[in-house]
């Protein structure tokens, strides 16, 4: 059985390992069981960490499925692919509402494409993706993926995934002195590069306070009706997007077992003009590992309303910047040509990014959503669409 599905053809291979591997839904109470077995599929990898404990994957489990509002008349969310009967591999899915146009298509989000070591680099991955394809083309309108380490990436396009390119990352420097101390550069020089940038934001800044023009931004505990009316208005700036009304919000953001999120709201004449939702994280890798870093997990707001997502980035940017925090940086995945713009005009600066994003469409969908769907620059979407926000 160890050959690469590289070296035959998609048909062969799928007669090859149709006789050796079986796909069924994940299914069944004994869900300690799946539980360890989650953690056993992680064991060593590089976010072992959150599926360490069991107790506490059935935890996010019983959020991300149970309490999910997409998750109404969903009996199955994910499934296993078994050698001879013994579990090898999984493929989870999240619900996910998607607006596209002016229309809500059912849709879905993948999560934990997982095979065991010793069944790795033998195309069980690849098998176990087209016949989840299959099957999720009949109930949902879109299959989004998004954040894959490069195998799977590989994998996801061979199985006929619709590569849309990669999600940007935007990052805000906060303290250039102890980034470059990190890197080598002396001490004086550290501190004169980071008091030239200070000068010269602090020109840039200039006149663009909050309060200005009628514009305030505030810290709010929830998600109120202000939050819904504002979604039902700004939705329509974008053509396709994860829903984000009040009970998405609140799922999403608030009655999560994840992190502590802070909640931005910015007001203009008391009109809601746009959010932030903050998290504190830490550098993954390089030099930087480790360090704490900002992270705008997600935005939205009136893309041509410069001036109050101005102040709304502003805040955020003082939100971080508390010398109690000591970050070194903040944050920003996010796929939205318009939104990178405000961003970049609030001091952002775009940085290699490790994170794709590939789609495949559904039954549900009709030929011009999914014309709409596969145009990238129709897409809003931010780390919190997706588990890019769960490590």
């Amino acid at each position: 059985m160890k050959r690469s599905v590289l070296n035959e053809d998609m048909t062969e291979f799928i007669n090859r390992l149709e006789s050796e591997i079986s796909v069924a839904e994940i299914s069944g109470t004994d869900t300690d069981k799946l539980a360890g077995f989650t953690k056993e599929l992680y064991s060593g990898e590089f976010n072992a960490a959150h599926y360490s404990d069991i107790n506490r994957i059935k935890e996010v489990w019983e959020w991300k499925y149970g309490a999910n509002p997409a998750s109404q008349g969903i009996n199955n969310f994910g499934w296993m692919a078994l050698h001879r009967g013994i579990p090898v591999g999984q493929f989870r899915i999240i619900p996910t509402a998607i607006k596209i146009g002016k229309k809500y298509i059912p849709g879905t989000c993948g999560t934990d494409l997982a095979v065991l070591k010793k069944y790795r680099n033998i195309g069980i991955s690849n098998f176990l993706v087209k016949k989840v394809k299959e099957k999720i083309r009949e109930k949902f309108g879109l299959h989004l993926i998004c954040g894959m380490n490069p195998s799977s990436y590989i994998i996801l396009k061979e199985s006929g995934f619709t590569d849309m390119g990669i999600i940007p990352r935007l990052v805000r420097i906060l303290d250039l002195r102890a980034i470059l101390i990190c890197y080598g550069i002396p001490g004086f020089l550290s501190s004169f590069a980071q008091g030239i940038l200070d000068l010269f934001r602090k020109i840039a800044s200039f006149g663009s306070k909050a309060g200005k023009d009628g514009i305030n931004v505030e810290e709010v505990e929830g998600f109120d009706e202000d939050f819904q009316k504002f979604w039902d208005s700004v939705s329509e700036y974008y053509g396709c997007i994860a829903k984000r009304d009040v009970n998405t919000l609140t799922w999403r953001y608030k009655n999560q077992p994840l992190w502590p999120y802070t909640v931005l709201r910015v007001r203009k004449n008391g009109e809601m003009r746009g959010f932030t939702v903050l998290r504190e994280g830490r550098i993954k890798d390089g030099r930087l590992k480790n360090r704490p870093m900002g992270i705008i997990s997600d935005i939205l707001v009136y893309p041509k309303d410069g001036k109050s997502a101005r102040a709304l980035l502003n805040e955020t940017i003082k939100f971080f910047s508390d010398p109690h925090k000591n970050m070194l940086l903040i944050k920003c995945d996010i796929l939205n040509k318009r939104v990178e713009d405000l961003l970049r005009k609030s001091g952002f600066i775009r940085i290699k990014s490790p994170n794709g994003f590939v789609l495949d469409t559904g039954k549900l969908l009709s030929d011009e959503d999914k014309r709409l769907a596969a145009a990238r620059d129709a897409w809003l979407i931010t780390s919190g669409d997706s588990d890019l926000d769960f490590y």
